[in-house]
């Protein structure tokens, strides 16, 4: 027996990645890719990722991808969001501060945070 997967429109992605606290980014650095797990917060239709300084300088000013996700197993979703990462606006930062958004937890200080204003939102539900 297959399972069934069901595309999500960009409401239900942006509601399940406000649900969650870890994702993972994916950029491009010195002709490698690369893939950094991160905390991160919505905050109106920008992802905002705590990242380490050279995380930072890497992917400034670039088109990267971001993936939340939950999965039990047998069942659970993911969120791909594409957007051009810049330096958060202190606004965003605040923001989620007050909200109580998780802090960057990495073992190095992660005290930068990127903006991703979402350009393209996609986002599946599996249940195998």
């Amino acid at each position: 027996m297959h399972g069934q997967s069901v595309r999500l429109d960009p409401r239900e992605c942006l509601t399940l990645l406000r649900s969650s606290s870890l994702g993972r980014l994916s950029y491009q650095h010195d002709d490698n890719p690369w893939i950094q797990p991160v905390h991160f917060g919505v905050a109106g239709h920008r992802v905002v990722v705590w990242v380490s300084d050279p995380v930072r300088i890497a992917v400034q000013d670039r088109t990267v991808a971001f993936q939340a996700g939950d999965f039990d197993g047998r069942t659970g979703w993911s969120v791909v969001v594409l957007g051009h990462a810049r330096t958060a606006p202190a606004l965003d930062v605040a923001d989620l501060v007050a909200r109580g958004e998780p802090r960057p937890w990495a073992a190095e200080p992660c005290d930068q945070a990127l903006c991703i204003p979402i350009r393209e939102i996609s986002g599946v539900r599996l249940d195998l």
